[in-house]
């Protein structure tokens, strides 16, 4: 009986502490929910402020672009009229110019048509080039080294007054007093500074790449440019006019880039209630200043995006719900997994059965496989045979271009030859054009043999690629100066056109490049019967001090069937069946030049149709040189006309004409000339007397050249002899057979047929060495 009280007693305590709870709710409850209400309002404005500052940031950062954009293109405006000065600098005219100026020409015979020219080419760009309808240049000026006006456009005015050290560098001036906005570019020719070309307009150019607001449709919007001085350019139309010279000079001292209240800087009425932004503008010593009015620069919320986001709330109802859901789903998800694991347990057994099995069968394919490894071994043993024998047959193939190289050259060198010297002697004009269409067509047959070899090099791996500096301008124009003469034949225009930004100075090839270019403008000029042949020199890309060059050869000839372009670069492939017998030629131009580009690391390709002409592409990379490198590789070479003293000279050559040929040229100079027939005869008659140099052919009877070296160098060493000069006379021209030349002992080479300047180089070359002996 005495439990019983207890318990109730407790019983009721938990429940009236429980009723009291509830009876504290219902009483305060409505501050409780307005608590609750105020602190989610306050955490509303609190978002509502954050969202104005992200608003007048935002706002600072569109004006600060929207200036640097104005900015940016006041400046390209700069850029363009120094970019345009400096294509004035390169004009063909005024290369023209400094080309013939070079070559002597005066004032009377050729300068006077450059300047003209170039006046004309002045006078036309100041006339053609408008900004917004306004003429974009007062006058354009060409002045020389030393500061004097060589051509202008409008003669008699004053001219600009320029800074020292203007003509070495682009430069932009802006003259406040004068109001003259003055561009200027160095004119660089073949390397050197030659002059300047200056460019002058108004200073209040700029005053049409502002925006104005005469209408007031941007209620107060103004834009203007400041000198550091404060002097103030105002765009056209502009209603509020310039600024007073003191408000100026403070907005030019304005912090860049940063939007600065009118109040804070001066209390001038013109600028009274705005915002201004200052930013420099670049390649120009002027600042761009943007005055906007502030109920403008800066924006306000609106009250409904307030309440928009109470319905956020449910939102978030929502989102939890499908979290809980997608807690449930990846419940049920681990439950299929589960299941799917027992059934691929069962898998597994299978797939290990079936593995033994692979096993099994892989034992029997590496058996099967040890077979095959045995029967490869032999057949590598008969492929090593067969390179033995392609090799021996390489050597067969270069002895045969050897011998037929030397049995075809040894009969030419005594046409031409032949054929020079009787072209020296009085003839009539019929005998002359005789004999000149004979010269042509042994030198067209000389051509196609050293076509037929050239492809034989790049075959066999046996042509080298030089690595040197030259100038790209003087490598193309001696490619087309032996072409000029074909192309005005047959009434064609030959162009040339190397762009601006292509270095003049590079490292490579030259020799290659201009073999590739010959043949190429070569073919366009024979399969064009009129119209022109152009050849366009661009840059594609720079790297670092690699370039990459791109050499287009455009024609208005027949143009190549879709169908042959693919063989076109194969050997002795044409267009068709009858272009050979249309326009001759065996067909090795065009697989020589791609040869050659593949070699040189290049690449070339066509576009061309019947009937609209072709346009071949090569692309080649070089490397930029220096100028030291390019003077010392372009050293001029010695005076052809200088005298050679009289020389005593043992010709050494079996063939009786090219025996007359060699003496007749050398006593017409002067020098004293004794023939052997052979090499045995000739080292008999060098050990019988000192000669000053021996032109010794390689390919003799009884004893050949390079035997006969061999003889001579080890009786000069045997009695401390002095050194006698050895030339080589040969008719092959295939690089191994100097490399066993010159370790016989040859001092050099002379590539029959005989050329007249090559023979000249070497008598002054050993002229030059006995003066200094005597002297000494």
């Amino acid at each position: 009986m005495a439990d019983g009280p207890m318990n109730t007693d407790g019983g009721a305590g938990t429940a009236g502490a429980g009723g009291n709870g509830r009876r504290w709710l219902e009483r305060h409850w409505p501050l409780l929910l307005g608590a609750g209400f105020g602190l989610y309002v306050l955490a509303l404005l609190w978002h509502v402020f954050q969202a104005q500052s992200l608003l007048d940031a935002s706002t600072d950062r569109f004006l600060q672009a929207d200036i640097q954009r104005r900015a940016v293109a006041i400046a390209d405006f700069a850029v363009e009229r120094r970019i345009h000065a400096q294509e004035l600098a390169a004009s063909r005219e005024i290369s023209d110019y400094l080309l013939n100026r070079d070559l002597g020409m005066s004032l009377q015979y050729g300068l006077a048509t450059n300047l003209d020219a170039i006046d004309r080419r002045f006078r036309e760009q100041v006339e053609r080039r408008q900004l917004r309808g306004g003429p974009l240049y007062r006058r354009i000026v060409f002045f020389d080294a030393n500061g004097e006006t060589l051509a202008q456009s409008a003669p008699g005015e004053a001219l600009p007054v320029l800074p020292p050290g203007f003509g070495r560098e682009p430069l932009l001036l802006v003259d406040v007093e004068t109001q003259q906005l003055v561009t200027t570019a160095p004119v660089m020719h073949r390397g050197s500074y030659r002059g300047v070309v200056a460019t002058i307009g108004d200073l209040q150019l700029l005053s049409r790449l502002l925006i104005a607001d005469p209408a007031g449709e941007r209620a107060g919007y103004r834009e203007l440019l400041l000198t550091p001085a404060g002097i103030d350019i105002v765009a056209d139309g502009d209603p509020a006019g310039h600024l007073p010279r003191p408000l100026g000079e403070v907005l030019s001292r304005m912090p860049e880039n940063t939007l600065v209240k009118a109040e804070a800087l001066d209390r001038d009425p013109a600028i009274a209630g705005m915002v201004l932004l200052r930013t420099a503008v670049a390649g120009l010593p002027l600042s761009m200043i943007t005055l906007v009015p502030a109920e403008q620069a800066r924006g306000q919320l609106a009250s409904p995006r307030v309440l928009f986001s109470f319905g956020v709330i449910p939102f978030l109802l929502l989102a939890a719900a499908g979290l809980l859901e997608r807690q449930r789903a990846r419940q049920r998800a681990l439950e299929v997994r589960y299941a799917e694991s027992d059934r691929h347990r069962g898998e597994l057994l299978g797939r290990n059965e079936a593995l033994a099995g692979e096993i099994a069968r892989r034992e029997e394919v590496e058996r099967a496989l040890r077979e095959k490894t045995t029967e490869l071994e032999l057949v590598a043993a008969e492929l090593r045979t067969s390179m033995l024998e392609a090799k021996a047959a390489s050597r067969a193939k270069s002895d045969f271009l050897a011998m037929v190289s030397h049995e075809i050259r040894t009969p030419m060198t005594g046409v031409l030859g032949m054929t020079e010297l009787a072209l020296d002697t009085a003839l009539s004009d019929e005998q002359r054009s005789f004999l000149t269409q004979a010269q042509r067509s042994a030198e067209g047959l000389l051509t196609i043999i050293n076509d037929i070899l050239d492809c034989s090099r790049v075959e066999s791996g046996k042509l080298a690629i030089e690595h040197v500096p030259f100038d790209l301008a003087a490598t193309i124009a001696d490619a087309c100066a032996g072409l000029q003469l074909q192309a005005r034949e047959k009434g064609l225009h030959l162009a040339t056109e190397v762009a601006a930004e292509v270095p003049p100075a590079l490292r490579g090839d030259p020799v290659r490049l201009r073999q590739i270019l010959i043949n190429l403008l070569g073919n366009a000029i024979k399969f064009t019967a009129q119209g022109s042949v152009s050849l366009g020199v661009r840059l594609v890309r720079t790297q670092g001090n690699d370039v990459l060059l791109a050499f287009n050869v455009r024609d208005t000839g027949i143009g190549i069937p879709p169908e042959k372009q693919q063989d076109i670069f194969e050997p002795f492939a044409q267009g068709d069946g009858g272009t050979t017998r249309r326009f001759g030629g065996t067909g090795l131009g065009l697989t020589i030049a791609a040869r050659l580009t593949r070699l040189m690391r290049g690449e070339i390709r066509l576009d061309s149709a019947p009937g609209r002409g072709s346009e071949f592409f090569v692309t080649l990379p070089f490397e930029r040189a220096d100028a030291a490198a390019l003077e010392a590789a372009a050293a001029p070479p010695p005076d052809a006309a200088a005298a050679v003293p009289p020389l005593d000279i043992l010709v050494v050559e079996d063939n009786p004409v090219n025996q007359h040929l060699v003496k007749t040229l050398l006593e017409r100079q002067g020098h004293t000339v004794r023939v052997a027939d052979d090499g045995e005869r000739g080292l008999a008659a060098w050990q019988a007397h000192r000669f000053d140099l021996v032109l010794m052919d390689i390919h003799m009877p009884v004893m050949d050249g390079l035997e006969a070296t061999r003889r001579l160098r080890a009786a000069e060493a045997a009695g401390s002899l002095p050194h006698t000069p050895v030339f080589a006379l040969t008719a092959a021209a295939l690089p191994d057979e100097r490399k066993l030349g010159f370790a016989a002992g040859v001092d050099g080479y002379l590539t029959k047929p005989l050329q007249r300047v090559e023979l000249m180089a070497v008598l002054r070359t050993v002229g030059a060495a006995r003066a200094g002996e005597n002297s000494a």
